[in-house]
């Protein structure tokens, strides 16, 4: 105890450096039955019942909490890319959207592709991807009476036909290919849609792709052959099958 606690003088440190006993009292919580995160410790003088020190505890930080969630991975463009690929395929089944004139796999492969370029032509850029993305799909449904090119890249170098017609002053002479019906474009419209929110296409900023890690892997299945030793596993499991039978028909 302390030689005199009715009239403290000291601080907290001072107490602590002088290694006096010190009789301890006080401590609540926000809740009862502590289950609350916040708690208030007191140090009061037994004697005197002066206040010495206050200290405010809580088990639970908000900015560790914020940080040590996950808040978005990168991903590889090839994984989004199949995706879309996966999506139109259902939606042509699903829809019966195939046949002549209508969904085939090569255009569903030839958009796949496009919309895979669009999002590593702008690793930097969501509002690009977006762009690019739309641009695919407006360029595609557009034909002479209705052309839709306000997302394609303009100039006389740009991928698109029509925009370097225009670029040329030839933009009246350009004749669209023939291209799928009306409704078939209402029904892709939400694939594109889903496959273009900025939510999606920010895990694919810095356009990464998983090619090395496809060659390492290609390059230890042909070193280490797994294929040829999984059969010869199995190969040395059946003999020891027709072992243990033959065992037990001698037994018999």
């Amino acid at each position: 105890m302390l030689d005199d606690e009715s009239d403290v003088k000291q601080t907290p440190d001072e107490i602590v450096s002088c290694k006096r006993e010190i009789g301890v009292q006080g401590s609540t919580w926000q809740h009862r039955e502590h289950r609350s995160y916040n708690g208030v410790f007191t140090t009061l003088g037994q004697e005197s019942g002066k206040i010495i020190d206050i200290e405010v505890f809580s088990s639970y930080c908000l900015q560790c909490n914020y940080y040590e969630k996950v808040h978005g991975s990168e991903e590889y463009c090839g994984y989004v890319q199949k995706r879309f690929g996966t999506q139109l395929r259902n939606l042509k089944k699903n829809k019966k959207l195939g046949g002549k004139g209508k969904l085939t796999d090569k255009i569903i492969d030839t958009l796949q592709t496009y919309y895979g370029n669009a999002i590593r032509a702008h690793p930097d850029s969501i509002e690009d991807m977006t762009r690019a993305i739309w641009a695919i799909f407006y360029h595609k449904a557009s034909t002479d009476k209705n052309p839709q090119h306000m997302h394609c890249s303009p100039g006389s170098d740009s991928w698109c036909k029509y925009q370097k017609a225009v670029a040329k002053g030839k933009k009246y002479a350009y004749v669209h290919p023939q291209t799928l019906p009306e409704e078939i474009f209402n029904e892709i419209k939400f694939v594109f849609e889903k496959l273009s929110e900025p939510e999606l296409l920010r895990k694919y900023l810095g356009g990464k792709t998983q090619n090395n890690i496809s060659s390492l892997v290609t390059m230890r299945y042909t070193i280490a052959a797994v294929t040829k030793d999984q059969e010869r596993i199995k190969d040395d499991e059946k003999k020891q099958s027709v072992t243990k039978e033959a065992r037990k028909l001698r037994r018999l």
